[in-house]
């Protein structure tokens, strides 16, 4: 799995982001008043708040097809009851490295992101 160079730092706490319903089309949720996987989902990021401060891990993509890479992985979280809680965000980015919505997941749901996706903690330089 290739890594996303992101753009600009963004606050992971943006309060004009989107939060996601994850096994869901954007053209599907929509008609069923949910809010589906954005198109434009390109990689997904997670960020969590340890001793009050933000720790950013690496964006993970998925070169054969990124949309359909990261609904995979937010529906499979979805299926086994990690979706909620306050433990992680994911940023769900676009190619140009924006957050473009959000996914909450449990302790549990990090965990098993990160066993399959091997994203690190970003170091600051």
């Amino acid at each position: 799995m290739a890594e996303l160079s992101v753009g600009p730092t963004v606050h992971p706490f943006d309060e004009n982001r989107r939060t996601v319903e994850p096994g869901l089309s954007a053209e599907f949720a929509g008609q069923h008043g949910h809010e589906g996987l954005d198109p434009a989902a390109y990689a997904l990021r997670p960020v969590r708040i340890v001793a009050g401060e933000s720790r950013v891990y690496e964006a993970v993509t998925f070169p054969d097809n990124a949309w359909q890479g990261c609904e995979l992985y937010l529906r499979r979280c979805k299926s086994m009851g990690m979706i909620g809680g306050d433990y992680a965000t994911i940023d769900i980015l676009n190619e140009a490295g924006d957050i473009i919505q959000d996914c909450q997941v449990s302790r549990a749901g990090f965990q098993y992101l990160r066993s399959q996706l091997k994203f690190k903690v970003v170091k600051d330089d």
